[in-house]
C-alpha cells in the first residue's frame, strides 16, 4: 500500500494525546533513572504513603477526584446528550421504565410507527438490554438526571477497584492503581460521558477479583457476600462476558486454593483452612441467588418466560444475524420498515470487516492497549513482561484475562467495543500496576541501595493523566479538527448536542404537545436514529414516529389529534421541524377521528 503523506497530519491529530502520553512517560522514566527528586517531592511521597495507609480515604479520594474534576469541566464539556447512539436511547428507555415504578411497559397500539433498533415492542415495550445499566440510570433520573446515575456508577467502579487492589498490592501501589483508573476512565472517557455503560459491569468484575484473594487467605462473610454480589452484577449487566470471566477465574482460584495447600499465595499470607470458607461461600450463594431470582422475575415480566432474556426475544423478532459462530442467519428476513432495513444492512457490512476471529482478537487487544492501559501501562507491561510471569497469582490473573478476551473473539461473530470487556477493567489495571512495581524494583538497583528517582515516576504518572484530560477538553473546544480516536481512549467522548437535540429544544420551547414524523434520506445509512420515546409514549411532550404508509400515518395523526404535527429530516443541517401538511390526510379522513382504544 503506497504511503500517503496527506494522511500524516490527520493521523497525528487523531492520535495526539496518545503520542503525548507515551513521550511524557518516557521522560518520567529518564528522570527516575538519572535525577534525584527534590525534597518537596519526597515529602509529597511520604504524604502519599500516609494517605494510602488509611483504607477508607484511599478508596474514596480517587472517586472524589474523578467526579469532582468532571463537574468542574461542565462549562467546557456539557452534560451528555444521547446523540445518535441507538443503544443509549434503549438504556434510557429502561431507566424511564424503572423510574416509573414498572419493570416493563404494555405494547403500544400503534407500535409499528415506533419500531427502532435495540427496543422490544412485543410482547411488551422494553429495552432489549440486561437491566443493570437501566437500574443505575433510573437512580440518576430519580435524583434529577440520568447522568447522575452514570457518575454514581463510575464512582462505584473506582471505589470497588480500590478495594480490590488493596488485596493485591501494598497500599501505596493500590492507591496509585486506583488513581490511574480514576483519571483514565472516570473523567472524559465515553463510559463517564454517554449512557452506553461499562462502569456497572466493571464494578462486578472488581468485586469478584477483589474477593477471591481475601477468600484464599483470610475469608470473611463480607468477602463472600461481595463475591456473590459481583457475580450478580455481572449477570444483570454483561452476562456473556461476565459468565466467561467468572467461570475461568473461579476455576483458576479453586486450583490455587487446593493445589497449593500449605504454601503462601500472597506476601506474608497463608491459605485459610477449608472450614473457614463455609460461611463466606454461604453468603456468596445467597447474594448471587437473590440477584438471579430477581433477574428471572424481570425476564418473565418482559418476555413472559423467566428463562428468555429480552435480548433473545428481540433477536428472534428483529435480527437477521447470528451472534455465535454456530448459528445461521435468519432466512427470508423481512425488515419491519425501511429505516430498520438500512440499519440491518449497515450492521452486516460492519460485521464483514471483523469476520475473522483474528481480526476480532486484534481489535479487542487494541482496545485493551488504548482504552484500559493506554501507552503508559502498555509500555510498563512491555518492559516488565519477562518478570511478570514469575508471580503465581498474577500469572493466573493474566491467564483469566487472556482467555476471557480470546473466547468472545473465537465464539462471537460481532465487532467489539471497550465496554464489552468491562468485567476486565480491574484485572487489566492490576496487571498494569504490577508491571510498574516490577520496573520500579529494577530501577532501585542492587548496588548502592535504592534509587530515589522512582518518586518522579510514581507521582508523575497520575499527573500525566490529569494533564491529558485537561488538554483533551481544551483541544476539542478550541478546534474541532483536534480529536481523539472515538471510544478507544480515555479522553473521548463527551456528548455533543445532536441535530435531534436541536429539534427537541425548539419544540420544547413551544406550547402544547407535539408529534414528529422523522424522515430519512432516500439512500444510504446515516447512522442517526431519532425515533425513540419514553416509557409512556402517549404522555411525552414530544412523540417521535416514523412514517409507515399514508393511511397509517394519518391514522396516527388522528390518534394524536390533540398534538401539533411536524416533519423533520435526519440529514438536514441544521435540523428543523416543518409543519405536517394539512391536506395530506384529506383522502383518509372520514370524520370519525378520535383516539384509538
Amino acid at each position: 500500500m503506497p504511503f500517503d503523506a496527506a494522511q500524516v497530519a490527520p493521523w497525528l491529530k487523531s492520535n495526539f494525546l496518545l503520542l503525548a502520553e507515551l513521550c511524557l512517560v518516557l521522560g518520567l522514566l529518564v528522570l527516575a533513572a538519572l535525577a534525584t527528586p527534590p525534597r518537596w517531592l519526597q515529602s509529597l511521597w511520604r504524604q502519599w504513603r500516609q494517605l494510602a495507609a488509611r483504607p477508607a480515604a484511599a478508596v474514596l479520594l480517587p472517586a472524589v477526584l474523578a467526579i469532582g474534576l468532571r463537574l468542574l469541566l461542565l462549562p467546557w464539556a456539557e452534560t451528555p446528550y444521547p446523540s445518535s447512539a441507538r443503544d443509549e436511547f434503549s438504556y434510557l428507555l429502561a431507566a424511564d421504565t424503572f423510574a416509573s415504578g414498572r419493570l416493563t411497559n404494555p405494547p403500544h397500539p400503534q407500535f409499528r410507527h415506533f419500531e427502532s433498533p435495540h427496543v422490544l415492542f412485543q410482547p411488551t415495550y422494553a429495552s432489549k438490554y440486561p437491566p443493570g445499566q437501566g437500574l443505575v440510570l433510573a437512580l440518576g433520573q430519580a435524583l434529577g438526571h440520568p447522568w447522575i446515575g452514570v457518575l454514581a456508577s463510575v464512582a462505584a467502579l473506582i471505589i470497588a477497584a480500590g478495594w480490590s487492589m488493596r488485596a493485591w498490592f501494598p497500599a501505596p501501589y493500590a492507591l496509585l492503581g486506583t488513581t490511574l483508573l480514576a483519571l483514565r476512565i472516570g473523567v472524559m472517557s465515553y463510559w463517564a460521558n454517554t449512557y452506553w455503560g461499562g462502569a456497572v459491569a466493571a464494578v462486578g468484575g472488581a468485586l469478584l477479583i477483589g474477593a477471591l484473594p481475601r477468600l484464599v487467605n483470610k475469608p470473611t462473610p463480607l468477602a463472600g457476600g461481595l463475591l456473590g454480589l459481583g457475580l450478580g452484577i455481572l449477570a444483570i449487566s454483561r452476562p456473556f462476558e461476565g459468565l466467561i470471566f467468572s467461570a475461568i477465574t473461579l476455576a483458576l482460584w479453586t486450583f490455587l486454593f487446593f493445589a497449593r495447600r500449605g504454601k503462601p499465595q500472597w506476601p506474608r499470607a497463608k491459605p485459610a483452612p477449608f472450614k473457614s470458607l463455609v460461611s463466606p461461600l454461604a453468603c456468596a450463594t445467597i447474594a448471587v441467588t437473590a440477584v438471579l431470582l430477581w433477574l428471572a422475575y424481570y425476564q418473565a415480566a418482559v418476555t413472559g418466560d423467566p428463562f428468555v432474556a429480552p435480548y433473545s426475544a428481540w433477536r428472534q423478532t428483529y435480527s437477521r444475524f447470528e451472534a455465535f459462530i454456530w448459528e445461521t442467519p435468519v432466512e427470508n428476513y423481512k425488515p419491519v420498515n425501511e429505516a430498520y432495513a438500512r440499519f440491518v444492512y449497515w450492521v452486516q457490512e460492519s460485521h464483514e470487516q471483523y469476520s475473522s476471529p483474528l481480526k476480532r482478537l486484534a481489535r479487542m487487544m487494541y482496545q485493551c492497549i488504548t482504552f484500559f492501559w493506554g501507552p503508559m501501562l502498555a509500555l510498563f507491561l512491555v518492559l516488565a513482561a519477562p518478570w511478570l510471569w514469575k508471580d503465581l497469582p498474577i500469572r493466573l490473573l493474566a491467564i483469566a484475562v487472556f482467555l476471557t478476551v480470546l473466547a468472545p473473539a473465537a465464539l462471537v461473530d460481532l465487532w467489539s467495543f471497550s465496554h464489552y470487556m468491562a468485567p476486565l477493567t480491574a484485572p487489566l489495571t492490576i496487571l498494569g500496576v504490577q508491571a510498574i512495581r516490577v520496573v520500579v524494583a529494577g530501577a532501585r538497583g542492587r548496588v548502592g541501595g535504592p534509587r530515589p528517582g522512582f518518586v518522579f515516576l510514581l507521582l508523575g504518572l497520575p499527573a500525566v493523566l490529569l494533564g491529558l484530560n485537561l488538554a483533551g477538553v481544551f483541544l476539542r473546544n478550541t478546534d474541532r479538527l483536534w480529536t481523539t480516536p472515538a471510544y478507544d481512549t480515555g479522553w473521548c467522548c463527551y456528548g455533543l448536542r445532536s441535530e435531534r437535540a436541536r429539534v427537541e429544544q425548539a419544540l420544547n420551547g413551544r406550547e402544547g404537545r407535539h408529534l414528529v414524523f422523522v424522515r430519512h434520506p432516500p439512500e444510504g445509512y446515516w447512522g442517526a436514529e431519532w425515533v425513540y420515546n419514553g416509557a409512556s409514549i402517549d404522555d411525552g411532550k414530544i412523540v417521535w414516529a416514523r412514517e409507515v404508509s399514508p393511511e397509517a400515518d394519518c391514522a396516527l395523526r388522528r390518534y394524536y389529534r390533540d398534538r401539533h404535527v411536524w416533519v423533520s429530516y435526519v440529514h438536514e443541517q441544521p435540523a428543523r421541524a416543518t409543519p405536517f401538511p394539512d391536506t395530506a390526510c384529506e383522502a383518509f379522513d372520514t370524520g370519525a377521528g378520535g383516539r384509538a382504544p
